[in-house]
């Protein structure tokens, strides 16, 4: 079941089958499973900024095609320009979720914040730091190119939106 589901189906019930077919209520069960994704990956994101921050995947709760499928769908459905805006920015976001990163991001520099860390100490974290900036800056391109790629798609359903809404 779609992990962002507010219903639960008991394992001993197996579901009934539908009576008839009713294609708005689908699409409102769609669209509701959708902002359920989206609202999830915002709370996963909090004040987490992880701009200069390269994830993996796993992290997400379902696979990345789906949030990029839900996010195409609110966005489609949204009649505000200010919230599209928001969540165009939140929804370009998923380019920073990679294959095989693994449990530690990789990162710009090696603190989230280099505020507050000495100077010449910093310079040594840099230092042994090189490795995995190595690595992050080989995978930029790789993120950059699912940005706009997902900009592309993301802007037919912000299409979509402003002919329906304005």
């Amino acid at each position: 079941m779609w992990p962002f589901s507010k219903k639960k189906t008991a394992a001993a019930v197996p579901p009934k089958a539908p009576t008839s077919h009713n294609p708005d209520a689908e699409l409102a069960e769609m669209y509701a499973e959708a902002k359920n994704a989206v609202a999830w990956f915002n709370d996963y994101l909090g004040d987490d900024n992880i701009m200069g921050e390269i994830r993996d995947e796993k992290e997400l709760a379902a696979p990345k095609s789906a949030f990029v499928n839900a996010f195409l769908i609110v966005l489609a459905m949204e009649e505000s320009a200010e919230m599209r805006d928001a969540l165009l920015e939140t929804a370009l976001l998923l380019s920073h979720f990679q294959p095989g990163i693994g449990g530690h991001p990789l990162r710009m520099l090696p603190v989230q914040s280099p505020e507050g860390v000495d100077p010449a100490r910093l310079a040594d974290l840099i230092h042994s730091h090189r490795g995995e900036h190595e690595r992050f800056q080989a995978m930029m391109p790789t993120v950059f190119a699912e940005m706009k790629s997902m900009a592309d798609q993301y802007q037919k359903s912000i299409d979509i939106a402003v002919s329906k809404w304005g």
